[in-house]
């Protein structure tokens, strides 16, 4: 239950601002080597290829499916059914998505501005 609801949700906050911060960053390198008019004949920079918006669509379905089988494993230690962990889901993954949100608001509110 630590791993799926308050673990994992604080490093994919982690990770979205981290790529985040990195596409931001190549952005604006990239950009001004083009308009600068460098040319580098044998390594071409380009941008990231993953955005940071597929980052967070990933975080989020990652958490659900996580805390979804979190519930089932929490129904099946303490009622001895998988599906009696059914009752936690909801909460589970309201939690662990709370979490995310204020670990990356979190996050982007300390270390925002050094960038």
């Amino acid at each position: 239950m630590f791993a799926s609801v308050l673990a994992a949700p604080a490093l994919f906050a982690v990770s979205a601002f981290y790529v985040e911060t990195t596409s931001l960053l190549w952005g604006e390198r990239v950009g001004g080597m083009e308009q600068s008019g460098a040319s580098m004949s044998v390594l071409q920079l380009k941008g990231a290829s993953i955005s940071p918006d597929d980052v967070k669509l990933f975080a989020m379905l990652a958490i659900i499916v996580t805390t979804f089988f979190a519930s089932l494993i929490m129904g099946l230690i303490t009622n001895g059914e998988a599906k009696r962990g059914l009752k936690f889901m909801p909460f589970f993954i309201l939690g662990a998505l709370g979490v995310h949100f204020v670990c990356y608001s979190l996050i982007k509110a300390l270390f925002g501005s050094i960038v």
